[in-house]
C-alpha cells in the first residue's frame, strides 16, 4: 500500500468517523428528496448559483450547511421546509436509536 492509498483510506475513515448517525440520516433524506424531485447534483448547483462541488461535498458530509442553506435547497427544489423538517426529524430520531 503506498502513501497515497493510506491517506485517501485514513481520511475517509477520518470522515466516516466525524459524522454522526444523526448527520448521516440528514443528509441521507437530502439526497432521496434531490433525487425524488429528479433534479440532478449539477441542476441543484445551477438553481443554487454555486459550483457542483459545493452540492457533492455536502451530500458526501465533507460540508455542513447551515439552516440558511436549507432553506435555499428547499426552495431550488420546490420542497416545502416545513414537511422537509418533520422528514429530517424522523430521520434522526431512528438513527440515534
Amino acid at each position: 500500500m503506498n502513501l497515497a492509498t493510506k491517506t485517501k483510506k485514513h481520511s475517509s475513515h477520518r470522515q466516516s468517523a466525524r459524522l454522526s448517525p444523526e448527520y448521516v440520516a440528514v443528509v441521507t433524506v437530502l439526497v432521496a428528496e434531490r433525487k425524488k424531485t429528479g433534479v440532478g447534483q449539477i441542476e441543484l448547483s445551477n438553481r443554487l448559483d454555486k459550483p457542483q462541488s459545493y452540492v457533492a461535498k455536502i451530500e458526501t458530509g465533507n460540508r455542513r450547511i447551515d439552516v440558511a442553506e436549507l432553506l435555499a435547497i428547499c426552495d431550488a427544489l420546490e420542497l416545502n421546509p416545513h414537511e422537509l423538517i418533520d422528514k429530517l426529524r424522523r430521520a434522526i430520531r431512528k438513527a440515534s436509536h
